[in-house]
C-alpha cells in the first residue's frame, strides 16, 4: 500500500522520510476504522492489543501483565484466542510468547494513538 501511494504521488527517488510520511498518512486515513474496531472490543482485549503493538517478544511476562493491567497469563491467552478468532492477531510463525497483527497498520495506529 505504501509503495502504491509513493508511486501515485510521483516520487522518483524514495527516501525513508517519504516512506514514513506516506505510512503516517495511510494510518491517519484508516484511523476511524481502527477506532471503531477498538471500541468494539472488551477492555482486556484492548489492553492486549496495546501490549502486542508495543512489545515484540515474551508478552506473557509478569512485568508486561502488570504494566498493561492484564490479570493473569490465562486471561491474556484467552484474549489472544478471541482476537485471533476475530482476525486481528495471529501467532503462526512468530515463536512462543509473541503475536503479530494481521493488519500491521493497525499496530502502527495503536502505537501512535497510545503514544508508546
Amino acid at each position: 500500500m505504501v509503495c502504491f501511494h509513493l508511486v501515485a504521488n510521483g516520487h522518483n527517488h524514495i527516501h525513508s522520510k517519504e516512506v514514513k510520511e506516506t505510512l503516517k498518512r495511510i494510518v491517519r486515513q484508516n484511523a476511524y476504522a481502527y477506532q471503531t474496531l477498538l471500541n468494539s472490543l472488551s477492555p482486556i482485549q484492548q489492553r492486549v492489543l496495546r501490549l502486542a503493538a508495543k512489545e515484540e517478544k515474551q508478552i506473557f511476562t509478569k512485568d508486561f501483565l502488570k504494566k498493561y493491567e492484564i490479570p493473569s497469563a490465562p486471561a491474556l491467552a484467552s484474549a489472544i484466542k478471541a482476537l485471533k478468532t476475530k482476525g486481528i492477531l495471529d501467532e503462526e510463525g512468530t515463536g512462543r510468547g509473541s503475536v503479530i497483527f494481521d493488519d500491521p497498520l493497525f499496530a502502527i495506529w495503536l502505537q501512535d494513538a497510545f503514544e508508546m
